[in-house]
């Protein structure tokens, strides 16, 4: 903001769940923090619905000072029209005699991937998008940005094929994109920004910054008088030792994490790197989901039917339930409540059924389907 004029803030979504800060304050956290930093818009994710409808709007909508977008959301009840009071469609920008529309869409697989209910409709992305990408133009905005939150795929065909959109801003599926040499371990899926050509003939710049606010996306576009974008520019800054810290932030984090003090007690120890990291469990074996798979099958051995051999003879996980690593290196072997709710933020439970072959046979099918884009079916197993 020092350096530059007419400077966006932007998030795009899953500000929601990952860590214990989300565990004890649900949400409220991050409404508080993204207050100060001052964004100018963010778009919701879709683990902001994992506490449903009111789990968003009290915590979070009710208490941020900025504008919350979506524009494939829809009501179906009075509790989700309460909701979209605090969320809409765009937001228009004002720099100097220039205006700046930015419109914002949510994955329409939140009402699987989540939990909100009945409450709400998410309708595909670009037809929802285009709708009020128009309304845009008609008020005679030229310069329009997307963010959103439905991954690397839908961004770039939402460049494609919404008309009128001149950038992509998107999250969902953690993208790290990267001009030259990265910084630090994650590998490049591609160049920032990646230029998606557009039906109507328009180069549309698709930028992600990876996740954990590891980096902070940094993209300067120019535009013409006509809204044509002449030269987009950038790279993810790594957020590391050599940023300096803000001192108020600081203290304010150092309040907050006050009432965190029983989650950081040493509950075990390991004397191996733990594995949770997406890029092992949503494409292989990792070593996080045989143990998470391995306890399961601990805690149910413990409790033997007599009607059978034993009453349960496996497990399956989610690889994309498996949210962290624990490395033993940095904590000396410890683990912490902090570790295992970053490890399994969710708060969901294990369920003992008894399943045909061929029941299983289809959730190993359906685990497969998508293989190789991470998206999170990937199962892990135990037995």
């Amino acid at each position: 903001r020092a350096a530059h004029r007419n400077v966006l803030l932007l998030d795009a979504g899953d500000q929601y769940q990952g860590t214990v800060w989300f565990s004890r304050f649900k949400g409220r956290e991050a409404a508080h923090f993204m207050n100060l930093l001052r964004y100018d818009a963010m778009a919701l994710g879709n683990h902001e619905f994992d506490e449903g409808v009111s789990g968003l709007l009290d915590p979070f909508l009710k208490n941020v000072n900025f504008t919350i977008l979506s524009a494939n959301i829809k009501a179906k009840t009075s509790l989700a029209n309460e909701m979209m009071k605090y969320v809409l469609p765009f937001k228009v920008v004002h720099f100097d005699s220039e205006s700046v529309g930015i419109v914002g869409y949510t994955t329409k697989e939140t009402s699987f991937l989540s939990q909100p209910g009945d409450d709400v409709i998410f309708e595909d992305e670009i037809e929802a998008l285009q709708v009020q990408v128009n309304e845009l133009t008609a008020m005679g905005v030229n310069k329009i940005i997307a963010l959103g939150h439905s991954g690397f795929n839908v961004d770039k065909n939402i460049a494609q094929k919404v008309k009128g959109v001149d950038v992509v801003i998107g999250g969902h599926t953690n993208t790290f994109l990267y001009t030259g040499t990265p910084p630090s371990t994650e590998e490049p899926a591609g160049p920032y920004p990646f230029m998606v050509d557009s039906d109507d003939g328009r180069k549309v710049p698709v930028v992600q910054a990876y996740a954990y606010g590891k980096y902070l996306g940094y993209l300067n576009v120019t535009f013409d008088k006509k809204g044509n974008v002449l030269e987009a520019v950038g790279n993810p800054i790594l957020l590391d030792s050599s940023v300096p810290e803000d001192e108020h932030i600081k203290e304010e984090v150092e309040k907050w994490r006050k009432n965190l003090g029983n989650y950081s007690k040493e509950i075990g120890k390991t004397s191996v790197y733990l594995n949770g990291t997406s890029q092992a469990c949503r494409f292989q074996e990792c070593n996080m989901g045989n143990l998470l798979c391995d306890a399961v099958l601990h805690e149910n051995v413990g409790q033997p039917d007599k009607k059978s051999w034993n009453h349960v003879s496996m497990c399956i996980l989610n690889g994309g339930g498996i949210r962290s690593a624990i490395d033993e290196q940095s904590t000396n072997g410890s683990i912490t409540m902090e570790d295992l709710l970053s490890v399994l933020p969710f708060g969901g439970r294990f369920d003992l059924v008894r399943v045909k072959g061929s029941t299983l046979k289809e959730a190993f099918e359906h685990s497969v389907r998508r293989y190789g884009i991470g998206s999170g079916e990937l199962l892990q197993v135990g037995g």
